[in-house]
């Protein structure tokens, strides 16, 4: 009587077959899971739009990305749970000395909101592995991506030309979308190397012309945003594409024999015309402010505002690492232990708040110390490894590992001077990226499926992160 019982109570939740088996209707959980995923990166550019309620943003980030991951792993779609992902140990290295960090924490509520962000991210980064093993489904995350920042940058344009003097500086072409033009560009780095990589090496001409076009555009918006150091940052990014695809070829020789069909050259003729669109826009429509060779000029000149404050709150960072080395202050207090470090200068211009040091490295040797930077270079060196073999396999689909691989190439390089993985919109998009990378080392040699789950192991999971979304994203609000 009580097996039979149990058996009763159990019924809904037991799940036979097994979550993941072929006998659950998967084909219509996969479809599920494709439209869930396309409304997430259609709706990450508005995470701080001022087109949309403020709480979008926690929707975006604390629902879209739970349920797309019960989508997978209800619905079974791409490889199953195990094995996993390669770069997970050091990324739930960083979680646990995160909760470390906390014990000296200034304000536990907002380690604990930073905990619950990242965990969110690894979770997106560990669906997106898993599926994208499969080439339809990482083809389809690809057209997603730029599609998105197709219609992104063309909206940008169309408000920038429309009514230019809305906001008194040029970073209202991303302003009105992201709420801030660094927030932005941030986005904009993670993206655009990939319409180049597809640009290059897709077949068709059709596909050329789309993504030539999100190129073209994506650059000019980029230029005329006034971010210098994702304007630096880009072409260290386009350059690992070009790398990437081209390395061993002898393209000197190739461009003699046929220069205008020679891809560099289809490829200097596209971003010269973008930035001599940003230029000519520039002139247009901004007139009144700096030239845009001005600008330009203002990159290495120590003695600008932007400069002076990111020298000095990176020097009483490093004090605050000094005295905090190997657990940091914890993770999200960094503006509130920062007070005492402040320098001169803050005091001078009070209206530039430190809320971050502007360095994703220094922030994070600030919150967690010596143990996190030692976790960053495990996760680092994680990453290049994964990105040097699919470089170098020949079965493997170049044109998007060298678009994959320059988006973090160049929003590492402007991690230096901004914090773009606190951001909801480009910090998301490495975890697409990331999840990409790894799914692509998975489907090359390994064909076997691991052991699918059940219902019943995955109600705790979400259980807890029901808890987390609300407690420290809905709540709040």
């Amino acid at each position: 009587m009580r097996i039979a019982l149990a058996g009763i109570a159990g019924g809904p939740l037991r799940s036979d077959p097994a979550i993941g088996s072929s006998g659950r209707g998967t084909s219509a959980r996969c479809s599920a899971l494709n439209i869930a995923l396309g409304v997430l990166i259609s709706a990450v550019p508005l995470a701080y739009s001022p087109f949309a309620p403020y709480f979008l943003k926690w929707a975006i980030v604390g629902v879209l990305t739970p349920l797309i991951t019960f989508f997978w792993l209800w619905g079974g779609c791409g490889r199953a749970l195990r094995p996993l992902p390669k770069l997970v140990p050091p990324l739930l290295m960083l979680v646990l000395i995160s909760e470390v960090s906390l014990l000296q924490a200034l304000s536990l509520h907002y380690g604990l909101q930073r905990i619950a962000f990242v965990l969110i991210l690894i979770l997106l980064y560990c669906t997106v592995a898993y599926i994208s093993s499969q080439p339809d489904h990482r083809d389809r995350l690809v057209r997603y991506l730029l599609l998105t920042l197709l219609v992104v940058s063309g909206f940008s344009l169309y408000g920038f030309i429309m009514d230019p003097h809305a906001f008194p500086s040029p970073v209202q072409t991303l302003f009105r979308l992201f709420g801030n033009t660094n927030y932005g560009a941030a986005y904009f780095l993670t993206v655009i190397p990939l319409s180049l990589a597809l640009f290059l090496k897709v077949p068709h001409r059709w596909a050329k012309a789309v993504w030539g076009m999100t190129l073209l555009l994506s650059m000019a918006v980029l230029s005329l945003s006034m971010v210098k150091g994702a304007w630096l940052s880009i072409w260290v990014g386009l350059g690992v594409v070009l790398w990437v695809l081209f390395r061993g070829e002898r393209v000197p020789s190739t461009l003699r024999r046929n220069v205008w069909g020679n891809p560099l050259v289809s490829t200097a003729l596209l971003l010269g015309s973008a930035v001599m669109i940003g230029i000519a826009l520039w002139t247009v429509y901004l007139s009144a402010l700096p030239s845009f060779g001005e600008w330009g000029a203002s990159f290495f000149d120590p003695e600008t505002t932007s400069a002076q404050f990111r020298l000095a709150v990176w020097h009483g960072t490093l004090r605050m690492i000094q005295d905090h080395l190997w657990t940091g202050v914890g993770i999200g207090n960094f503006a509130l232990a920062f007070v005492p470090y402040r320098s001169p200068f803050n005091y001078r211009n009070p209206g530039l708040q430190v809320e971050h040091p502007h360095n994703e490295y220094l922030n994070l040797g600030g919150e967690l110390g010596l143990l996190g930077l030692l976790t960053l270079v495990w996760l680092v060196v994680r990453i290049v490894r994964l990105s040097w073999n699919l470089a170098g396999r020949d079965e493997a689909n170049r044109g998007v590992v060298a678009g994959v691989v320059g988006g973090l190439v160049a929003t590492a390089a402007y991690a230096h001077l901004f914090y773009v993985v606190h951001v909801p919109a480009s910090a998301m998009n490495l975890a697409i990226l990331l999840g990409m990378l790894d799914g692509m080392d998975r489907g090359d040699g390994q064909e076997e499926r691991g052991r699918p789950i059940r219902l019943t192991y995955l109600l705790p999971g979400l259980l807890v992160l029901g808890l987390l979304s609300f407690e420290y994203f809905l709540r709040p609000l």
